[in-house]
């Protein structure tokens, strides 16, 4: 990817208060997107609408993500999920970081994502915990776009079992202080053009 035309985004969830972050200023400071976490399982985050309407208003491209757990069903995660999914510029990201998740869960909340929404969700994941979950099984899912963690100086980051290249990289715990001064808060590029993003959104 060139450096000089990186295309920036944030994820957010309860942990950053929407009215925390200088929304109104994100575009100007060089940020296209941003992620909110919708739902840990099926239990939906309190401030998830209130991050997407600011970022929205302020012309961010939105995505959102649910952290699966393995105490609700797939099934009920993936109709949660897909519920609000379809209406966002960017679809929905399932999470898959939880080591007590089995490979059969994730591909159920997959199939049944894509056979309510007609859309591929994305995911997001590193290289060791889909290594954790899926313990080198082959899986179906390096067709879809991949949200990847990786913290790290490096050119690219490490990549899950699966996938040749990432659609995004959050890269940096390290958080933006003009953006969101004094708190944590994690960054993103997508690997890509704005076009392309654009595309992705539409």
């Amino acid at each position: 990817m060139d450096t000089q035309k990186l295309i920036r985004g944030f994820d957010v969830s309860k942990w950053q208060s929407p009215d925390a972050i200088e929304y109104s200023k994100a575009k100007e400071w060089g940020y296209s997107f941003m992620f909110a976490r919708y739902a840990y399982g099926i239990m939906t985050d309190s401030t998830f609408m209130r991050h997407v309407v600011r970022a929205m208003r302020y012309g961010l491209l939105v995505g959102g993500y649910q952290y699966m757990v393995p105490q609700h069903t797939a099934v009920a995660q993936a109709q949660a999920a897909a519920n609000i999914g379809k209406d966002l510029p960017l679809g929905m990201a399932l999470d898959v970081e939880e080591g007590a998740l089995r490979p059969e869960s994730v591909d159920a909340w997959v199939k049944e994502y894509l056979r309510l929404t007609g859309k591929n969700p994305i995911i997001y994941t590193s290289k060791s915990k889909w290594q954790e979950v899926y313990k080198g099984k082959q899986h179906s899912h390096g067709g879809l776009p991949l949200w990847v963690a990786n913290y790290t100086s490096a050119a690219s980051p490490a990549m899950p079992d699966g996938w040749s290249k990432y659609t995004f990289w959050q890269h940096s715990t390290a958080g933006d202080k003009l953006l969101l001064p004094g708190k944590e808060l994690d960054l993103n590029r997508y690997n890509g053009t704005a076009e392309a993003l654009g595309k992705l959104a539409s």
